[in-house]
């Protein structure tokens, strides 16, 4: 029931944002390989198969994208569409960085 704020990004800077938020997964292949695998029975053998191959070959920027397209953003969609109240406020992001942040949350604080 609470208030909602929607954020966007473009995926290329969520992508990157997600490398530096999960160094500390991609660092540990046993713990990106865990990660990968509590998503089994919610993903595809294959799609999981796909993931793991882009992990091994340490292509974690396509391993990033992959997620958002064809896990989170959707599971994300399905939350939204089981609401029907609009978000009070949307705030379109082009990147992560420090000074982007703190002016969503300048944004925040002074129209929430």
């Amino acid at each position: 029931a609470a208030p909602r704020i929607e954020v966007t990004m473009p995926d290329a800077a969520r992508a990157d944002f997600l490398l530096t938020a999960y160094a500390d997964v991609i660092a540990d292949a046993g713990t990106l390989a865990a990660a990968l695998g509590r998503l089994k029975g919610l993903q595809s053998k294959e799609t999981l198969t796909e993931w793991a191959a882009l992990a091994g070959e340490g292509r974690f920027r396509q391993l990033a994208l992959e997620l958002m397209h064809r896990h989170y953003d959707p599971l994300y969609a399905r939350t939204r569409k089981r609401r029907e109240d609009a978000p009070i406020l949307e705030i379109n992001l082009n990147s992560a960085s420090a000074g982007d942040l703190a002016r969503a949350a300048k944004q925040i604080l002074s129209e929430a």
